[in-house]
């Protein structure tokens, strides 16, 4: 994307000085890249969070339900930065726990990691935002929820948002939402969205889906 003079950042509305990639190109093997989507954005919302999407790929990708692609992906790009610093590997090691976790294929042996949930909606929130400025072609500017079905509680049960977004999954398709308004995404295998209409036009829920796994859904707080 070409920035053009009066354009304004798709976060913050102030003047944007370059492109956003949503989500991060980070996510995307190099294979993967086609037709990503872009905003314009101001430098405070582009490039001073690359550690935050590395630290996101990190979590997305390493889920056990992704597709081939996203466990390539983990351990070419997600895992990298772990293992070139040692701070970041005493910190995953001091909050993470052996578990066995179902693939669809039988139980493997995987770890289960406490994350820094603040910072990980911080970023799912940019990307929501992004998805909507392109999709509506103006800025969100609501306080959302963020809520996963693909993390788990430290009792390890799905979070209250969670199980709201398995009840949403029925109703969308019991009533056939699933046909009328359809998944979007150049890379699927990588990364596909919808936004789902309510009544309110500027509240719709968004779902978005990383690695034809890992589910994150996006509410409008009331």
């Amino acid at each position: 994307m070409k920035i053009k003079s009066g354009m304004t950042c798709y976060y913050c509305g102030n003047e944007a000085s370059s492109s956003e990639h949503v989500p991060p190109k980070c996510f995307f093997p190099k294979d993967r890249r086609d037709a990503l989507i872009q905003v314009p954005a101001c430098a405070l919302h582009n490039e001073s969070t690359s550690k935050d999407d590395s630290y996101v790929l990190f979590i997305i990708s390493s889920f056990i339900g992704n597709n081939a692609v996203g466990k390539t992906h983990s351990l070419d790009k997600g895992i990298k930065p772990v293992v070139r610093s040692e701070a970041l590997q005493t910190v995953m090691r001091e909050n993470s726990i052996g578990i066995f976790a179902d693939s669809g294929d039988g139980l493997e042996a995987t770890r289960m990691i406490k994350i820094d949930r603040d910072r990980f909606d911080a970023e799912i929130t940019k990307m929501a935002y992004a998805l909507f400025y392109h999709s509506y072609g103006k800025q969100w500017g609501k306080e959302l929820f963020i809520g996963t079905n693909s993390m788990l509680c430290e009792d390890g049960k799905i979070e209250e948002l969670g199980e709201l977004i398995n009840e949403t999954k029925e109703v969308i398709s019991a009533c056939g939402i699933e046909n009328s308004c359809p998944l979007k995404g150049s890379n699927p295998e990588v990364f596909k969205y919808r936004f789902i209409e309510t009544e309110n036009p500027d509240e719709p829920i968004l779902q978005m889906i990383f690695y034809e796994g890992f589910e994150v859904w996006v509410f409008v707080k009331k």
